[in-house]
């Protein structure tokens, strides 16, 4: 690629970081504000690194002293912790941990050698996962735009793209409002995991099939639902004969094959590692009583309802869902495999027992299936005419601000993190008092 197409690539990754960076300091990097950053699940998914690396204790004992006392706030209190066997065990998986740890660790120097406080929670530790968030996000979205081009998108249809959904959509809620969920790290794992398996399909690259294990193991480390995403290679490949010679291709390399299962088993086996250390026992289900129940999905509740619907809070997916439907109209396979794919997940996300999934803006289990759902879109805007990009652009852009509008109602407690409902949703329809 010549180099003037590079800097095109990479000016809309640069405009996104700076964007972010500022947002995130102005809304975190103060003392005042730098305990929100870790929020109810994202308490539990932090935990193991200071429990860890700082007090070496994985029944996580220094609760009271830190989260109880030290840094008590009543309205961000959250025990993450359940009992087990007799001993104290967080509920949450470690992946999104894993991939903290390398941002965990450099606070943690920094702290110590600036003599700061060494406990894992003091504010430096708090603005690294803020930057951890960023990382994952531009990672992400450099994967997705290496996914965009197998799909020969051009730079006009990926940039516009990567703007609108992240500006558009609820992932840049949950990377600069709360880094501290596992959302935008699956976001980044998923279109690795894609852009992958993509690159595999093409060249046919054997190592492509530890990268690809690799990647789904972390990918279910930090959320296993979220190994749905086998679903979508279908989607990436060119056709149903191109992805079954592939399938044939993965067979008939049976060592590598064994030497990728082994390393998605070594992967999610840290789970279980954590666990025996834990408990004496290498398999917990921490969730208890909470599961999947299949026989009621609420598909048009998670999609359309004024409680959480997917489409109403974040328009850009039913943007998106209508991209593919005129994009691929002539393409039987790939449209089928799209649709497919987005009917299998909603339904098995909406069977949670909570399927608006407690406080969150949007359906925040979509975040990660960004990288699925927004080719489509990337592929039109590479089709059409210079008169109807200004129009799409302009939809796009009112979309945006209107993403932007309702995040900020949530973020004020305009729009409840709960308890939305027909007569509440328009009675405050982008007012901004609070």
């Amino acid at each position: 690629m010549p180099f003037s197409q590079n800097v095109r690539s990479f000016l809309p990754l640069a405009f996104i970081g700076v964007v972010m960076l500022s947002v995130v300091s102005n809304l975190h990097w103060n003392q005042r504000a730098a305990p929100s950053i870790l929020e109810a699940d994202a308490r539990g998914y932090y935990a193991y690194l200071p429990a860890i690396f700082i007090h070496h204790d994985l029944n996580y004992g220094f609760f009271e002293e830190l989260d109880a006392d030290r840094y008590f706030n009543p309205n961000l209190h959250y025990d993450y912790r359940l009992t087990v066997y007799g001993k104290k065990v967080n509920k949450y998986f470690c992946g999104t941990a894993i991939l903290q740890l390398p941002f965990f660790l450099l606070a943690h120097a920094y702290v110590t050698i600036s003599g700061g406080v060494a406990d894992g929670y003091s504010p430096p530790y708090l603005y690294a996962i803020t930057v951890a968030g960023i990382f994952y996000l531009l990672l992400g979205l450099w994967f997705f735009d290496r996914l965009l081009k197998q799909f020969e998108a051009g730079v006009f249809g990926r940039t516009v793209t990567l703007l609108a959904i992240t500006f558009g959509t609820n992932l840049f809620y949950y990377a600069a409002v709360e880094p501290g969920m596992s959302h935008v790290y699956s976001f980044a794992l998923v279109a690795a995991f894609l852009n992958t398996a993509k690159a595999s399909m093409r060249s046919a690259e054997p190592k492509a099939m530890f990268f690809m294990a690799l990647l789904l193991g972390l990918i279910g480390l930090v959320r296993p639902v979220n190994v749905l995403i086998i679903g979508a290679l279908p989607l990436v490949s060119n056709s149903w004969s191109a992805f079954i010679t592939w399938l044939r291709w993965l067979f008939s390399k049976p060592i590598q094959l064994i030497a990728s299962i082994l390393t998605f088993g070594a992967v999610v086996s840290v789970q279980s590692v954590i666990y025996w250390i834990s408990t004496g026992s290498g398999w917990i289900y921490t969730y208890a009583e909470e599961g999947f129940n299949f026989l009621e999905p609420h598909m048009i509740d998670m999609l359309i309802s004024y409680k959480k619907g997917l489409f109403l809070y974040t328009p850009m997916f039913f943007l998106a869902v209508l991209s593919a439907i005129w994009v691929w109209k002539k393409s039987t396979f790939r449209l089928l495999s799209y649709v497919s794919f987005f009917v299998a997940l909603t339904f098995v996300l909406s069977s949670w027992w909570n399927w608006w999934y407690g406080g969150s803006f949007s359906s925040r289990v979509f975040v990660e299936f960004i990288p699925v759902l927004f080719i489509p879109l990337a592929v039109l805007l590479n089709r059409i005419g210079q008169m109807e990009r200004y129009v799409a652009v302009s939809v796009l852009f009112l979309v945006v601000v209107v993403c932007q509008l309702q995040i900020y109602q949530y973020r004020y407690y305009i729009i409840h993190w709960e308890n939305m409902d027909k007569e509440l949703y328009w009675d405050r329809f982008l007012d901004l008092r609070h």
